[in-house]
Order: structure tokens, then sequence, then C-alpha cells
């Protein structure tokens, strides 16, 4: 799991600098060293292992140049993130532990080094998104059992819908959360309402550490429900997906 801080041109910065903001990020909690060959710190907490690798280079453009042009939700992506001379590479080891409780580990650890260094946006690789500085630092305030930073973790891109036609959602970063993804086909609901519970089923998956099976019903509450099935991705035949079944009349009595 990867995340990539955007920094501006910051001079001879101190890995002890990058440490301390480590440090800062999880309370001064956890184990935080120094370590060379390449020169980066390491936080070690609960099992967990985050690395920081400064590296005194852009982000390759190549890598977010799709990702700028994608950020509708932030129009002045490409524009800001030109002027970062440097970057911060955020590790966390993949090997154990659950995938959710490392995704809450690097989103504290991207903001607090971002914070300290001034940073202007971080690329998150799992879902191949850039966001700006200020909306990932109040993500990342916010975030809690309860409140999770989906929209930084993951991808909810809509397609169509424009003029009353149909409507499709497709998300990426679930699979680096250890879920299958969720894709919505030609449906005929209002593009807000699509969004809305894909970003539900989403935040139960997460949250509720919850798998769902073939044909079970979701539901916001006891009037609003729908299916969800198992079936290949529209995208990559070779993965399966959680498809959502929503119509215009998903409004009868259901439950989780």
């Amino acid at each position: 799991m990867i995340a990539l801080v955007a920094l501006p041109d910051l001079g001879a910065w101190r890995l002890t600098d990058l440490a301390s903001a480590l440090a800062a990020a999880v309370g001064g909690e956890g184990e935080v060293d120094c370590l060379d060959d390449p020169p980066h710190a390491r936080l070690r907490i609960a099992g967990e292992e985050l690395l920081a690798v400064p590296q005194s280079r852009p982000i390759p453009w190549d890598l977010i140049d799709r990702a700028c042009a994608a950020a509708w939700y932030w129009p002045e992506a490409a524009e800001i993130l030109a002027g970062h001379a440097c970057h911060a590479q955020l590790v966390v080891r993949r090997s154990s532990g659950k995938l959710m409780a490392k995704a809450l580990l690097l989103t504290r650890a991207a903001a607090s080094i971002g914070e300290s260094f001034g940073y202007l946006g971080v690329y998150w690789d799992g879902s191949t998104m850039v966001h700006s500085a200020a909306a990932f630092s109040a993500s990342a305030r916010a975030m809690r059992p309860g409140e999770l930073p989906l929209r930084l973790w993951i991808d909810f891109r809509l397609a169509g819908g424009e003029e009353d036609g149909p409507c499709s959602l497709f998300t990426r970063g679930l699979d680096a959360l250890g879920l299958r993804e969720i894709e919505v086909v030609d449906s005929k609901a209002p593009r807000d309402e699509i969004l809305a519970w894909a970003y539900n089923t989403a935040h139960y998956l997460l949250a509720q550490g919850a798998v769902i099976e073939d044909g079970q019903t979701v539901a916001i509450n006891r009037q609003q429900w729908i299916h969800v099935y198992l079936r290949t991705s529209q995208l990559d035949p070779s993965r399966e997906v959680y498809l959502l079944d929503i119509g215009r009349d998903a409004v009868s009595p259901g439950s989780l």
C-alpha cells in the first residue's frame, strides 16, 4: 500500500524531521528510527511497519498525469502539482494484518508528513487518484471507525446519466483494501442516488468487515434497499465484482 506526498523544494531536509512527522502521526506511540541504504524513516506500531523514503525528484509525471485529468473534484490538480519538486514515498507492508488498518495508518502518516513539510497534494496508489493537501488533511482529521475517508481511498467513477440516459459506476481502490470492486451498469436511477448506494455499500463492507453473498439484500433503512450480485466485471473479465441492482423502485422493506 503506497502513498506519494508531493512536496515543494525544501533544500536539505533532514531525515530526522521525517521521523518526527511519523511519530506525530501516531501520537508518539510505536517505534520510529532512521535507516540507511536507502535513507528512510521507519515506523513500527501494533504489528505494522511503515517506511517513509524521501525522494529528491518530483513524482513521475506519467504516473499522475491521467489522475490529474480525471480529478473533476480538484480542477487545479495539474497546475498545482506541476509546482512540486520532490516527494516522500510512503509504503505500508502488506504481509500481515488488516488492510484497512494499514490504510488508516498510511493516511495518518501522509497527512502528518505533508503538513510538516507544506505539501501540495497526495497520490494514492490504490485508487490511482490525486488529492489536494486541504482535502486530504480534512479527511484525515475527520476519520474514525464510523467515518472512513473513502473518497481518499476509492475512486467512485460515474459514466453517463446525462439527460435521463442510463448511468454506470465503477470503483477502483477496494481491491487494494482486500475487497471486490463495486459496479453499477446502465441504471436509470439518478446519478447522486447511484453514488450514494455505492459509497454506503463500500463503507458497510469496510466498517463492518462484512461479506455480501450473491443476491443478498442491502439496505439503508427499512424503506430503501437493493440487491447485490456477484458478477464478472464489465471492465476486467478476469475479476468478480459486486454488482448493485439499483432501480427506481428500490424502496421496499429489506435488511442487511
